[in-house]
């Protein structure tokens, strides 16, 4: 007798529909890491890479698995052979170095959450909730100024973008192609206070800037993907992703303050300007990828990308802030399976994954742009005599700058993630 699994449709969509306002609130859940780099720009930038891939150094532009999801190229869905529930989470722990100051922090948060099947021989569709961004800062400084003694300035900000989409891809012999057509929607905070703590001459006032952004609007992906068999199970596949100049709708609020304590009055503010509402647009950078993979079989592959995003085209109401013109970055990984076969013994049916990444950041700070150096490690562990999987990786990196101020950043990053398969759209026969 053959049945589908316990495991349907009905309770695969019910989790995505249970976890997504989770997933859409994990930016607020995120506030314990500092990242002062994310104060610039859309902050932090993310992907949709999965846990497995981010093991191989986060190369995924010519991956396609027949029982995981790879949203970084939508043409990789035509190669779905099960229907397949995605959970990832992530936790990190950050090191900011500035001079001989040394600071911790760290966060946990969920990193997406997507279901995919297919619906035709070499036709998938795909939808989910990732973030696309994360910002987080909180950062104090001093200064002297003349008439009107010590100064102190804080920053804060908060906030990030998200993206709900729905893609498809499919495809004829070993050409491919896809899209993800998405909502990307979001909300920055941002506060600046400074203020004199002792007390001047001028009687000078102190300045609070308060801002909030909110952006939303359709995006999209495009993917192709390209594989051929060399020489008995030897193949290659190659992979291109590209992403246009796109703009998303913004309004933005802001109010600013001054301040003053008196000893005869107590605290003494003054609103020096409120704007409830000036919209405008969010305009996106293009971007672009292109990756090749060799692989035999279902016993090993190895990867790589390059890719490149053009930081030029970047806008939030016509400023551009302080960001290089372009980013850049090199992915390598991977990966080996001793035996992939549901009647091996379970370690031979571990994957193990390697990998590294370098490239250069989005930021321009200090008249340089900071690059970051990351090598990574994962395992997909898997269920007893199944496809399901729970994957396992780890990133060890640093960020590094050559501006004059010498701020550095060490992190290390642990995330898992699950793959549950699944057959729909099978008649249930009984033999």
């Amino acid at each position: 007798m053959r049945l589908t699994s316990s495991f349907n449709k009905y309770s695969g969509i019910a989790l995505l529909l249970t976890a997504a306002p989770v997933l859409a609130q994990a930016q607020v859940l995120s506030t314990q890491e500092n990242m002062p780099y994310s104060r610039y720009g859309i902050g932090e930038v993310f992907s949709g890479t999965s846990a497995a891939q981010r093991g191989a150094g986060g190369a995924s532009a010519a991956v396609s698995q027949p029982f995981s999801i790879n949203t970084d190229n939508p043409a990789s869905y035509g190669g779905l052979s099960l229907t397949t529930y995605e959970l990832g989470a992530m936790g990190s722990r950050r090191s900011v170095v500035s001079g001989t100051r040394n600071y911790q922090t760290g966060t946990a948060t969920l990193s997406y959450l997507r279901l995919a099947f297919p619906v035709a021989k070499g036709v998938g569709i795909a939808l989910g909730l990732q973030p696309e961004s994360r910002t987080y800062y909180h950062l104090v400084d001093t200064g002297n100024y003349s008439g009107m003694g010590l100064a102190v300035n804080e920053y804060i900000g908060t906030g990030g973008l998200n993206q709900a989409f729905l893609g498809a891809g499919g495809g004829y012999k070993g050409f491919r192609v896809g899209f993800n057509l998405g909502y990307t929607f979001g909300t920055f905070n941002t506060f600046r206070n400074r203020f004199f703590p002792e007390t001047d001459s001028a009687h000078t006032f102190g300045a609070e800037f308060d801002r909030r952004l909110s952006v939303g609007g359709l995006t999209y992906k495009l993917g192709a993907q390209y594989t051929t068999q060399l020489k008995g199970l030897l193949g290659i596949r190659l992979g291109a992703t590209a992403t246009l100049k796109q703009s998303l709708k913004a309004e933005t609020s802001e109010l600013w303050t001054s301040f003053r304590t008196s000893a005869a009055t107590g605290l003494i503010r003054d609103t020096a300007l409120f704007r409830p509402g000036a919209t405008g647009s969010m305009t996106l950078p293009m971007s672009y990828t292109a990756g090749a993979q060799l692989f035999y079989g279902n016993q090993w592959a190895v990867m790589a990308d390059f890719s490149s995003t053009r930081w030029k085209d970047y806008s939030v109401l016509g400023v551009r802030d302080s960001l290089a013109d372009q980013s850049w970055k090199i992915a390598v990984g991977a990966e080996y399976t001793p035996l992939n076969t549901v009647t091996a013994k379970y370690l031979q049916r571990v994957t193990y994954r390697l990998g590294f990444m370098y490239g250069t950041d989005p930021y321009f700070v200090g008249g340089a742009q900071p690059a970051t150096f990351m090598g990574t490690a994962g395992l997909s562990l898997p269920f007893r005599r199944t496809t399901d999987r729970v994957h396992l990786a780890v990133e060890v990196g640093r960020r590094t700058s050559a501006a004059s101020f010498s701020l550095k950043e060490n992190f290390t990053r642990f995330l898992v993630g699950i793959s549950l398969n699944d057959r729909w759209f099978v008649k249930r026969r009984y033999d």
